[in-house]
């Protein structure tokens, strides 16, 4: 060995190799989670999507008086099933979204027949 060699040279490439390891670990953790962030982001906005749409249907049969009892809407990324009860002249509304992947959404609405407004939305 020579004497200028003291040695230090592998626990330096050693750490290096830590330090380097770690931060691309960390990245590989951020892009994940960023991944994950998205679909989830998705999903929800899937779910409020077929939400509205089928708020805007309900309310289209409510104005023309024409609401059925138990009504149900296929949506090519899932379903919703709304359901009524005549309560006059407030009518409980319940709708509940899926999505194919099972996530949900439920919301309960009082309807005021007479003056056609809604008088609570509450999210479940």
């Amino acid at each position: 060995m020579n004497e200028r060699e003291k040695g230090y040279i592998f626990p330096v490439t050693l750490l290096l190799s830590l330090l380097l390891s770690s931060v691309l670990l960390h990245q590989i953790e951020l892009y994940r989670m960023e991944k994950a962030f998205y679909t989830e982001s998705g999903e929800l906005f899937e779910l409020e999507s077929m939400m509205r749409y089928t708020w805007v249907k309900v309310e289209e049969e409510l104005v023309v008086g024409s609401f059925p009892p138990q009504y149900h809407i296929d949506f090519p990324n899932g379903n919703a099933v709304i359901t009524s009860i005549d309560q006059y002249p407030v009518k409980q509304i319940k709708i509940v979204c899926t999505t194919a992947k099972g996530r949900k959404y439920e919301a309960s609405i009082q309807y005021d027949m007479n003056s056609d407004q809604v008088i609570s939305w509450v999210d479940n």
